[in-house]
């Protein structure tokens, strides 16, 4: 039975894993043989040690220098130490730990050690280190465990340094050494400098690591536990060629040679050969093997099987996963494979209830919206229900963000929108007890985020406005999923409600929190970048009810709306998209927008919307109005010296654009 660590003893190897009781699965004793001795070196810790190195013990006794080197270890973590002094603990360090480096890192009480040399070791004791697990095994996959519960004789052991990445302890020795040694090289001030303690860059290193690690076991270690997070920190720390080499290992040794560039990895060493890098992975070998439907139909089975092997081991949260995952969804549309959406059908319906890990990087957001278009009816309410309770998070993450708003704007289940994603913004949290209502409207801060208020733009905002709103990758993942017709025929949408009624409906259950959150906080909206967009789509969304809050707002507080920067270009482009949609209205529902303006300011509008050059072009577009508020603002202009005092106006300083729009339209008018 282990025995118990000390009290005294640090509970957890630096990585953050807990420090739980379970059976040995390395040689020797999984706890401490001599708890006295542990104890008084502890106690001596935070110094910077004195007298020589002392010699070094047999390699073959490991138990006896346990203590010794935890108790190094102590010391050297000490913030307070000076370059001399982990300088000084480093040499002892490294005398103890030499010819034991494998066995120490398999032990779950002494691989935090391993961890430290790593971390404060020079690149000579770094280079020591790596050569020294190298020197383990030949990292050959198929020994990936095989010795797991052997005796280790020394330092040898068949699964090398690819079998210390699946040991719970053990790997995180591995992943300290990509860290501070397989990154970019140091710039800077530190260009070309051994400094302890930060990442060195090392091109030794990284080619052993490559060589003896991580080839030809990626695909092995990805579905591993503890090997795929090896396998995530490589790909993001190695070099572009390097990583894209790895990640091709992922569609197994068979299909390599049908890549564009015919495979082309690297050389025996491990040095990175030039290799092409592609956006689409998956797609490139579909292409290869297009002339082949055998080879095609084992590489989509052998595809699909890892990501259901992902999905099952809770892998989905790591980045290479979604990568593949986005390119399986984005490959199969280019290529034309899964004509019936069948594949993409089964894997959307594998991670429904999944969806809150595997939308933390920019290609996993896109593989969700993607597989919400393939999802049925059932699949599409799991994916909204695993959201609820975190849409407000997942809206503020830079690119999760897109994902409720796909969500939304193509589910035909209305009913399951409002109650798992839209409910959650406009109710916000209850109140504690016995504390006052929050002065704020729960949607303010939805509304003035970043990338929140995205969500609130697509809801409200027309079919046909956004290419107004969005950019292309946003559109292109908004955008309908279709299906090939049968015999020929137009392709089907998966989405069978119309956008327009969808758009209606969703409408209808935000309708009271958006009239209030425009009649409180209409102001504080048009001044921001992100609210104003917002309140520019709740005007056109609901025209009658927002109109005279808005135009109230506008007359109120400090400062001069119509020379704001976002707040002159609110008022413009709601005037301009009312005369648009309205112009051929009666009198009495042609413009509310406008005529609420006209009320608050007729009979001074030079003197107040014109007085400044930005609110001349507002005042532009106001006379363009519609519903007869056009020409009361013509027959206001037209009168007195209203043409004089712009002309004096357009003279003075340099920014006299709107003053000259407006003199040009007097002018054209009279």
């Amino acid at each position: 039975m282990v025995s118990k660590p000390d009290k005294n003893s640090p509970k957890a190897v630096d990585g953050g894993e807990k420090n739980k009781k379970r059976k040995p699965s390395h040689s020797g004793s999984g706890g401490f043989k001599n708890s006295k001795q542990q104890r008084s070196g502890n106690s001596g810790g935070g110094g910077g040690g004195g007298g020589g190195v002392p010699p070094p013990k047999p390699v073959g006794d490991l138990d006896s220098v346990l203590a010794d080197i935890k108790t190094l270890w102590n010391r050297l973590r000490q913030k307070q130490n000076t370059k001399a002094q982990t300088r000084e603990i480093m040499d002892e360090l490294m005398v103890a730990i030499t010819g034991r480096v494998r066995q120490i890192a398999l032990k779950h009480d002494a691989a935090r050690v391993v961890q430290a040399a790593v971390q404060f070791g020079s690149v000579a004791d770094r280079r020591a280190i790596v050569s020294e697990l190298a020197a383990g095994g030949g990292g050959d996959a198929k020994a990936i465990g095989k010795d797991r519960g052997k005796k280790s004789a020394g330092v040898g052991g068949s699964g090398g340094m690819a079998e210390l990445c699946t040991v719970q302890y053990a790997h995180f020795v591995v992943l300290k050494i990509l860290k501070y040694c397989c990154g970019p090289a140091p710039t800077g001030k530190d260009a070309g400098k051994d400094v302890p303690g930060r990442p060195c860059g090392d091109e030794t290193v990284r080619r052993s690591i490559v060589r003896h690690c991580l080839r030809g076991n990626v695909l092995r270690l990805s579905t591993h536990a503890n090997g795929s997070g090896v396998v995530e920190l490589a790909l993001e720390t190695l070099p572009k060629a390097d990583a894209e080499g790895l990640r091709r290992e992922l569609f197994g040794r068979e299909f390599t040679p049908l890549f564009s560039d015919g495979g082309a990895f690297g050389t025996a060493d491990g040095a990175a050969a030039v290799v092409s890098s592609s956006r689409n992975m998956f797609a490139d070998i579909l292409d290869g093997c297009a002339d082949d439907p055998k080879k095609t139909e084992k590489l989509l089975s052998h595809v699909t099987a890892l990501l259901n092997k992902f999905v099952d081991r809770g892998l989905l949260a790591l980045h290479f996963v979604q990568r593949l995952l986005f390119e399986y969804f984005d490959g199969l549309e280019q290529a034309g494979a899964d004509a019936t959406g069948k594949l993409r059908s089964e894997i959307a319906s594998a991670i429904a209830d999944r969806v809150p890990h595997a939308i933390s990087s920019r290609a996993g957001a896109a593989a969700a919206c993607a597989a919400f278009g393939f999802a049925s009816a059932k699949d599409r309410k799991k994916m909204m229900k695993s959201l609820k309770g975190y849409v407000g998070s997942t809206l503020e993450h830079r690119d999760a963000y897109i994902v409720p708003a796909r969500m939304a704007t193509a589910c035909d289940d209305t009913v399951s929108s409002s109650k798992y994603l839209i409910d959650e913004l406009v109710k916000g949290p209850p109140p504690a007890q016995g504390a006052a209502a929050p002065k704020d409207h729960p949607l303010l801060a939805v509304s003035t985020h970043p990338t929140a208020h995205r969500m609130l733009l697509a809801i409200m905002s027309r079919p046909d406005t956004l290419g107004r709103l969005f950019g292309p990758y946003e559109r292109t993942l908004l955008a309908p999923t279709f299906l090939p017709g049968a015999d020929g025929a137009d392709p089907v949408p998966t989405s069978k409600k119309d956008p327009e009624v969808r758009r209606a409906e969703l409408l209808k259950g935000m309708k009271t929190a958006t009239i209030a959150l425009c009649g409180r906080h209409a102001r504080r909206l048009m001044e921001d970048r992100a609210g104003a967009a917002v309140l520019r789509e709740a005007c056109g969304a609901f025209p009658e009810e927002t109109a005279r809050d808005v135009a109230a707002a506008t007359a109120v507080g400090d400062g001069d709306v119509f020379e704001h920067p976002t707040g002159h270009l609110l008022w413009k482009q709601v005037l301009s998209a009312e005369a648009d949609d309205g112009g051929d209205k009666d009198e009495d529902g042609g413009a509310p927008a406008a005529a609420a303006l006209h009320d608050m300011y007729g009979g001074k509008l030079l003197q107040t919307v014109g007085a400044s050059n930005r609110g001349a072009f507002v005042l532009c577009e106001l006379s363009k109005a519609g519903g007869g508020v056009g020409e009361k603002v013509w027959a206001e202009l037209g009168k007195g010296k209203g043409l004089k005092e712009l002309q004096a106006r357009a003279k003075k300083g340099t920014n006299t654009k709107g003053y000259e729009a407006l003199l040009a339209l007097m002018k054209k008018k009279r």
